[in-house]
Order: C-alpha cells, then structure tokens, then sequence
C-alpha cells in the first residue's frame, strides 16, 4: 500500500508541476516556476494554482486560458527561508506565509501563497 500511495503522490505532484509550467501570466512565468519547484523539490509539498478569483485551477488545458494569478505551496518548516527567496526570483507582486508559526506547528505544515497581479 505503502508504494501505491507514493507512486500516487508522485504522480499528483509531475501533474500539478505540469499545470504550473502551463501557466503564463505577466510577470508569473510557469515554465521558470516549474522548473525551480522541481529542482528544489526537498523544501516543498505540493502545490496548486489559482485564477483571479481564487479558483483553484486543475488543468493543464485551463492553466493556459484560465488566467492563473497565484500560486500555494504547502511546506514543512524546513527550508522555508530559502522557499521563499526562491519565490521571491519568480518576480510576484506579494509573497505571504500563512497560517501564523504556532498554528502551523501543529498542523505540521506552512503555505506560501505567491500572488502575481
């Protein structure tokens, strides 16, 4: 079971770094964003797109016409520093963490919402 669930992990993230990489708006360049998220695999979970009204966007097909403003990346407490300073290269117009460090303790993860307008 164990190999099923990591397979289907894997799996979930190639496609959701596919979404990213489709994604072109302004200043977010998916390809860059995609290409980074994969070679620093070690400081992220996973992550998703959003369109301008938050609405999560789970299609290569809609991340090309969807306009696709932001993205969240969920992480463990380790290497959020250099997450986002790597965040911070992609030219976003806001980075924010988010929930507060004692709630995301106990949760045992952060998200980062990278937002582009």
């Amino acid at each position: 079971m164990l190999n099923t669930q990591s397979t289907d992990n894997l799996n979930d993230i190639r496609n959701k770094l596919k979404i990213v990489k489709a994604s072109i708006f302004k200043d977010f360049d998916g390809r860059k964003v995609a290409q980074d998220l994969k070679k620093h695999h070690d400081l992220w979970l996973t992550v998703n797109v959003y369109d301008a009204n938050m609405k999560l966007i789970e299609t290569v097909e809609r991340a090309k016409t969807g306009s696709p403003r932001s993205i969240r990346v969920m992480s463990s407490d380790k290497g959020n520093e250099k997450l986002e300073l790597l965040a911070r290269s992609w030219n976003p117009d806001s980075v924010v963490w988010s929930p507060l460090k004692e709630v995301a303790t106990k949760l045992g993860y952060y998200v980062m919402s990278v937002w582009w307008d």
